[in-house]
């Protein structure tokens, strides 16, 4: 039964391109990232997971080495140093909304614990965050659920009433893998056609319409 946005408990965010806007490094680095995993051929490092919702989805899991820890650590620092924060309209309304109606708001991002923290520090916004969470604290990247799986196990999230909001196919697929409901937010990195065909539980253009839906 599809209980409408506003029906869940706790929200987890992504960071980049879901609150924070995608800055062009960013999502110049996310296209690299993408044509050389289709050109050397990565393997599928999840193949011990829970399949996902289709074949199609899962040759669309690109696995994320360790030996790629140090690169995105660097690329991080400077995606600091370049460009500064800045969050999607009315991303900063849903958090307050969300927070006045009592419910729990974490993040779970792929960046750098340090550079997400510090951008919300600077934004302002940390306190309303209950949980904050980088995939590199237990040394697997989404869509690995593992990572998130950890976060709901320490704030005793309930999954049937947990949602986790992305504006990546990949996103979709970690929240999928870790049994819980997704929303896809279609002003990020991917397009609201590729996020719509990865199957999310709700699905926005942006996330003015995401607050549009929370205040009906």
């Amino acid at each position: 039964m599809d209980r409408g946005i506003s029906g869940y408990d706790t929200f987890i965010f992504d960071w980049d391109g879901t609150l924070n806007s995608m800055r062009w490094l960013m999502s110049l680095g996310e296209v690299a990232k993408q044509i050389k995993y289709r050109l050397v051929g990565r393997p599928n490092h999840y193949d011990g997971l829970p399949s996902a919702k289709s074949a199609s989805l899962r040759r669309m899991v690109f696995a994320t080495e360790s030996a790629e820890a140090i690169p995105t650590v660097v690329a991080d620092a400077l995606f600091f140093l370049i460009s500064k924060p800045k969050m999607h309209n009315d991303a900063l309304a849903i958090l307050k909304l969300l927070k006045k109606r009592g419910k729990r708001v974490c993040l779970f991002t792929n960046g750098s614990r340090w550079r997400v923290i510090r951008e919300l520090k600077i934004l302002g916004i940390y306190e309303y965050f209950d949980f904050v969470m980088s995939s590199r604290d237990v040394k697997v990247l989404k869509p690995d659920p593992r990572g998130l799986i950890s976060l709901m196990a320490a704030i005793k999230a309930d999954k049937r009433k947990t949602v986790y909001v992305g504006d990546m196919v990949t996103d979709i697929i970690t929240a999928d893998l870790a049994k819980i409901d997704s929303c896809a937010i279609a002003d990020g990195f991917d397009s609201f056609a590729k996020l719509r065909a990865s199957k999310p539980t709700h699905i926005f253009r942006s996330m003015e319409d995401m607050y549009k839906s929370l205040t009906k």
